[in-house]
């Protein structure tokens, strides 16, 4: 296993074999996930997702280290106004951004495929009183009511 890691390492870095090396796993990883949804249905499901969040805090690396911090300072930098009435957070996670949006908005809704993560979102968030999270499957539920900014 390590020499095929090794093999990867090196076929991903290399200036010849990079853009081969991208294409093949992209179309690897496409094929998967099209077979996948042929014989099983949707790939990522909630269940995958509350697996992956309670078997992996902060899969991603979302909270912790200075490129999660600058990450998070580009996107908030992204913003063209410093206040809004009410926002959108799709795909909150664990609320890696929600502290942070929360501060800028009047009300946010944070919503989240995983219960798992939700829970910890609102955890992470005890202390913050304009935010809403919701449980929502963007494939078949309907966003929340209302305009957002």
């Amino acid at each position: 296993m390590i020499a095929v890691q090794q093999m990867k390492r090196v076929l991903r870095e290399h200036s010849l074999t990079r853009g081969m090396y991208i294409f093949l796993a992209y179309t690897w990883y496409s094929t998967r996930i099209f077979l996948h949804q042929k014989f099983f249905g949707r790939y990522f499901t909630s269940t995958y997702f509350d697996h992956l969040f309670a078997t992996t805090p902060d899969p991603w690396g979302f909270r912790q280290g200075t490129i999660a911090e600058e990450r998070r300072r580009l996107i908030i930098g992204l913003l063209s106004r410093r206040r809004y009435s009410r926002l959108l957070e799709i795909g909150c996670a664990e609320g890696w951004m929600t502290h942070m949006l929360a501060n800028l908005a009047d009300e946010l809704i944070s919503v989240d495929l995983s219960v798992v993560a939700l829970e910890r979102a609102k955890d992470y968030c005890s202390d913050v009183h304009n935010v809403t999270f919701q449980r929502i499957d963007l494939v078949v539920d309907p966003l929340p009511e209302g305009l957002f900014d």
